[in-house]
């Protein structure tokens, strides 16, 4: 979702950190604020860190283009690791070879895109497991504190694809219900992360800036 989302949801993961577990979301009045890319339109330019997820393409890019409005704006299927990210002005050859380094040293994983799930406003994939997404996050946020997740806002994070993102939930049912025929039988997708993306926004456009090879 960019990087937000509005509904309490507990996963089935090991324990967070003190760090990310402190201030517990309440998401029925903060999902809208956790959504990422969907919420970045009036945003200025910005970064962030996420796992391209090209194996859903076939699946959801057409659900993506008419209903995640950041999707036409650049922003391909994704679960984020990180956002917001600094500044694209501060992205320097320093920044690139610690993130490089940071990735380097965690593995490569595989994960399922499981089933359909909502929050509130939106329609997403649920990502299983979850555990090395956080896993991933805490490594950033440790490397560059000056940059907590949802800048800080919101501690407990739910990996997971956006669909669609909509506030008519009448309209948002319906999407949902040809969704899930679309997805009947693709579902459970298995994918295999090799790498995490910086993406950056400028002048209201998403484009991919670096990609990170975990080892």
């Amino acid at each position: 979702m960019p990087f937000g989302f509005e509904f309490r949801v507990f996963l089935d993961v090991e324990p967070i950190p003190k760090y990310f577990s402190d201030s517990l979301l309440d998401w029925s009045s903060s999902a809208s604020n956790q959504i990422w890319f969907e919420s970045m339109t009036d945003k200025p330019d910005v970064t962030g860190l996420a796992v391209l997820s090209f194996e859903a393409d076939a699946l959801v890019h057409s659900f993506r283009m008419k209903y995640h409005a950041v999707a036409a704006d650049g922003v391909p299927a994704h679960i984020t690791i990180l956002f917001p990210f600094m500044h694209p002005d501060a992205v320097d050859g320093a920044v690139i070879a610690q993130l490089r380094r940071l990735f380097a040293g965690h593995d490569q994983f595989d994960y399922a895109l499981t089933d359909i799930r909502r929050f509130p406003n939106v329609i997403y994939l649920a990502s299983e497991p979850a555990q090395p997404f956080i896993s991933l996050t805490k490594a950033v946020v440790t490397a560059f504190s000056d940059y907590p997740p949802f800048e800080g806002q919101f501690p407990d994070i739910i990996p997971h694809l956006t669909v669609a993102y909509l506030e008519d939930q009448p309209a948002l049912n319906k999407i949902e219900m040809e969704f899930a025929a679309r997805a009947a039988t693709s579902l459970p997708l298995q994918v295999n992360t090799k790498q995490v993306w910086l993406l950056e926004r400028r002048d209201g456009r998403w484009r991919k800036h670096t990609a990170f090879a975990l080892s």
